[in-house]
This record gives C-alpha cells, structure tokens and sequence, in this order.
C-alpha cells in the first residue's frame, strides 16, 4: 500500500512539475505559481521540508509574476512549517533558504516586504533561541514615534531631578494647590447659580 501511495503521489508531482514548467515557458508565471501552491499542502502530509521547497517554488515564481503579496504569503508558510515543525534548529540549510528570500524580495524591488519578513524570521528564530539573522529595522511612524517618546521620558526624568533637588518648593506648591482647589470647585459651583445668563450666553 505504501508503494503505491508513493507512485501516485510521485505521479501527481511530476505532472504538476509539467504543468507548471508549461505555464513558465508560455511566460505565465503566476499560474505556474499556483501550481505549486495547490500542490504544497499534500506535501506538508509526510514532509515538512518538501513543503517549504514547494512554497518557495511559488514565492519565486510570484515574484517574477509581480505579485510580492502571494510572494509574501508563500515565503510567511514556509518559516511557519519549518518553525512549528523544529527544522528551523536542526538545519541551517532550509533557515540559509528561508532568509534568502529575504535578498529576493529586495532584489525585486520589495523592500517594505523584505524588511517585514526579515522581523519575522527574527522573531521565529528568537523564539527557539536562535539568533537573529538580520538587523531589525522599523517604519518611519516608529521611528518618529519613538524618538517623542524618549524626548518624553528625557523630560520626565530632568523634572523628577529638580523636584528631588528642590524637595521644599514642590511640597509648599503642593499644599498650595491642594488648599486652592476646594476654593475653585465652592466658586464655580457658585458662578452659574449667581450669574447663568453670563455662562449660557
């Protein structure tokens, strides 16, 4: 039984590796793609690896096509089988292969997706701690983002030094206002009742 599973699984490869080398010589990558596409999640039954090589087939394929979203898409499955299946720790070879497509998606002109991948793989190979293959790069709402935040933290913490350094002055203010602030709330309590053409007006 499992030499004939193996014959007809082995049959349906070679006749999708025609198909698909059909669509890429008539110059239509993008049907040659989902060929290997349709055919990855079959592979993904009894080899872990033969689906990522498949998803990477279909990543390649896509990006000649133009279409670095079902490039991403591909490239996104292959780091998930092989992270979610322990490969990523046991070959450097398929990670070497996973973080080329990183260099692809560059080369294609797919830099935002390149540098989104590259966090990703990052994260994966973190999560078994391994280490990160790239350096990690950010948008420009982050970077911005950040630098305000740092000017904020700068800021509280000269404030916070100058209160410890001048203890008596923020104590005396602060009894000043907790003093002031019941006075306020009895007058503004008091305004609409004494004037309330003038707070409607």
């Amino acid at each position: 039984m499992g030499l004939f599973t193996n014959f007809k699984r082995n049959h349906r490869r070679n006749k999708a590796w025609n198909e698909a080398r059909s669509y890429r010589q008539a110059g239509n990558f993008a049907e040659a793609a989902k060929v290997w596409e349709r055919l990855a999640p079959e592979a993904l039954e009894y080899n872990e690896l033969i689906y990522a090589d498949d998803c990477r087939d279909a990543f390649k394929l896509y990006l000649q096509a133009r279409d670095p979203e079902s490039a991403l898409r591909n490239a996104r499955n292959a780091l998930r089988v092989i992270s979610d299946s322990g490969w990523i720790t046991k070959s450097d070879h398929t990670v070497d292969d996973i973080c080329a497509m990183v260099g692809e998606l560059y080369g294609g002109g797919y830099a935002p997706a390149a540098e989104i991948f590259a966090n990703e793989i990052n994260a994966e190979l973190v999560k078994h701690n391994l280490a990160p293959r790239f350096e990690t790069k950010h948008g420009k709402f982050y970077t911005v983002t950040e630098r305000w935040l740092q000017n904020l933290i700068r800021g509280y913490e000269r404030a916070l030094d100058s209160a410890l350094h001048h203890r008596i002055y923020v104590i005396v203010a602060a009894v000043l206002v907790a003093e002031a602030k019941p006075q306020a709330m009895r007058v503004w309590t008091l305004v609409p009742l004494l004037n309330p053409g003038t707070i409607w007006a």
